[in-house]
């Protein structure tokens, strides 16, 4: 059976992906900053296999607690989706460092945090840490008239970086490491005007990530399977 645990999970993407796996009839383990306000979650179909759990990803002590409560058991996927869009102040004009810092702690080291908290679960599967980052982390694709949110893109750049690196380290122990553009979803952070549903996203991520193996851990694709430049 396979046990996937999902950061973030309470809205958005985080509660697509939450829906699909117990939908699949996988093991969730549904984590989120506000589990008695998790109502959405709470209704879903498949709720003996669901594990609603608090995690706030900035937190080591938070994150510790989530390792302790589940234990040893193997981690077949692990989602890295908790995220946040940053402060409103982000342009050349006006920039909020400290709130910049806020998204550095959510975006990039908070993801890190969780994997490494729970790689032995990973190795244990020979499992998969998707990373939820952006095409606005892409350099490569970077070009004049895009908006310049450098909080937000420059977080999720790092993680691109930080997730790579963390993919040769895990690499030995069978740890599969994605990177994944979820694409520009009607969520609260996405908005109503945006390409996609959480379902259309979701259906691609995990599709793509069924179809990624060891051999192309480190990758940096969107949810539709296309390689992005970095």
């Amino acid at each position: 059976m396979t046990t996937v645990l999902i950061t973030g999970a309470s809205r958005g993407i985080g509660f697509g992906l939450a829906r699909h796996h117990l939908e699949a009839g996988d093991t969730v383990i549904a984590a989120c900053r506000n589990p008695s306000k998790a109502k959405a979650l709470k209704a879903l179909k498949g709720a003996a296999r669901l594990r609603i759990s608090k995690l706030d990803v900035t937190s080591a002590k938070s994150v510790a607690a989530l390792k302790d409560e589940v234990g040893d058991v193997p981690i077949d996927i692990l989602y890295n989706n908790a995220g946040i869009a940053g402060p409103h102040n982000q342009t050349v004009d006006d920039v909020d460092y400290e709130g910049w810092t806020k998204t550095f702690e959510t975006n990039t080291q908070g993801p890190l945090r969780v994997a490494l908290a729970f790689k032995d679960n990973l190795k244990a599967a020979k499992g998969k840490i998707v990373s939820i980052t952006s095409g606005m982390g892409s350099i490569g694709a970077l070009g004049p008239g895009w908006l310049m949110i450098y909080a937000y893109r420059s977080s999720k750049t790092a993680l691109n970086m930080v997730m790579r690196i963390l993919s040769f380290e895990l690499q030995k122990d069978g740890v599969t490491v994605i990177l994944m553009n979820p694409g520009w979803v009607q969520t609260d952070m996405g908005g109503a005007n945006a390409a996609i549903t959480v379902e259309q996203s979701v259906a691609g991520i995990t599709s793509t990530v069924a179809n990624i193996g060891l051999d192309k851990t480190g990758c940096f694709v969107s949810y539709d399977g296309t390689t992005l430049p970095w």
